[in-house]
């Protein structure tokens, strides 16, 4: 009865469609990225040597690349999941994703690979979601 009584719900909120939007983004960008870094844990080893022959001036070892591929699925899996939370009109999707982009931009700035075109494609995706602040339980 609980069950039948939440679908009622769900279906009485509809979501915007430009939150409907920005979530697919996020789904698709989120997904793709946590797939590849999990992949990039798996083969840690041949990733290690492709990045070590590109790069003469460092000696990358397999548990830092382990270690940074770690960090990047887990994440970009705290993206997914915070973007499902929000598809749901759940407020803590939104507290989720946005802590998970902002410690996104700020490992890629410890680590040297930022870019402010990026740092502001995020920032403006998130403001957009803030916008739907109020529509989301």
């Amino acid at each position: 009865m609980e069950v039948e009584n939440e679908i009622e719900k769900q279906d009485e909120i509809k979501r915007p469609w430009l939150l409907s939007i920005l979530c697919v983004v996020f789904f698709v960008h989120s997904a793709i990225l946590a797939m590849l870094f999990l992949s990039s844990i798996f083969f840690n080893t041949w990733l290690t040597e492709v990045i070590n022959n590109f790069n003469e001036n460092n000696s990358f070892g397999n548990s830092r690349v382990l270690f940074f591929s770690m960090i990047g699925f887990l994440l970009y899996g705290a993206s997914f999941i915070g973007t499902w939370y929000l598809w749901h009109l759940k407020k803590k999707g939104l507290y989720i994703l946005s802590i998970s982009v902002f410690s996104i931009l700020l490992f890629t700035y410890i680590i040297g690979a930022d870019s402010l075109i990026n740092a502001v494609i995020y920032i403006i995706l998130l403001l957009f979601l803030a916008l739907f602040y109020g529509k989301i339980n």
